[in-house]
């Protein structure tokens, strides 16, 4: 249908041009009762500099969000295909992410959090040292992303299990996600049996009430291997 000039806001220009290269901008318009109505705003020309700079706007938005949910500058760039894994998440499924020292459990972790951002999703990150640090200036601001956020990465959980009181407080963590019925992802050292150990030196009432959390409806992932494993009863 032809556009209704008639229909052109007062005050607004009918037309307009691309500031990077000089091209006329389309103006654009919408559909009311099978009339065609001018808006004020016009449609970008796509020439690679105008391209350039919506991207870096993008980039923009992209990495304040990262710093939000408290990605580590250090992972910033982390980039895996994690798509099927972030599916899960968002479908209520926890993940467990062990292996040794340096194999990538935490760059793993990081792209799902990135993905999951992408998708508009609640999610953030959380260090296990941090949270359990006595010291730690912003453990209140970690606190309220463990408790507001749906998805959230405890990274390194087990490592700084060296009291009751710490595993009291690590345990308190992962009570109020599962009662909450928020997904999180785990990334340890350990294996689930490994940590159920350590959590007991330091605590004997704790490790099996928390590793019986921890893996109620969760997949166990091993980084670099192929084993992956649901685990619904334990």
């Amino acid at each position: 249908m032809m556009e209704d000039s008639m229909n052109t806001p007062l005050g607004i220009s009918a037309s307009a041009f691309c500031e990077f290269c000089g091209k006329p901008l389309k103006q654009k318009t919408i559909s009311v009762g099978g009339r065609s109505f001018s808006v004020p705003c016009f449609s970008s020309c796509g020439c690679a500099e105008s391209k350039r700079f919506y991207d870096s706007i993008g980039n923009t938005k992209s990495q304040a969000a990262q710093m939000d949910a408290g990605i580590p500058k250090r992972y910033a760039d982390a980039s895996m295909e994690c798509t099927e894994y972030a599916d899960e998440l968002e479908r209520g499924t926890s993940i467990y992410v062990h292996g040794t020292i340096g194999d990538g459990k935490t760059y793993f972790a990081c792209s799902l959090i990135k993905e999951l951002l992408k998708r508009g999703a609640s999610a953030g990150f959380a260090s296990s040292c941090e949270l359990l640090s006595e010291t730690f200036e912003n453990r209140t601001v970690l606190d309220e992303r463990v408790k507001n956020r749906r998805i959230v990465v405890i990274d390194d959980i087990g490592k700084e299990i060296t009291s009751g009181f710490a595993a009291s407080r690590l345990f308190g963590y992962i009570d109020r996600r599962y009662r909450d019925v928020k997904p999180t992802v785990f990334t340890c050292n350990l294996t689930p049996s490994e940590l159920s150990d350590r959590l007991s030196i330091a605590d004997p009432s704790l490790g099996r009430a928390a590793l019986s959390r921890m893996l109620e409806n969760c997949d166990v992932v091993e980084m670099g291997t192929n084993d992956r494993r649901r685990l619904w009863d334990k």
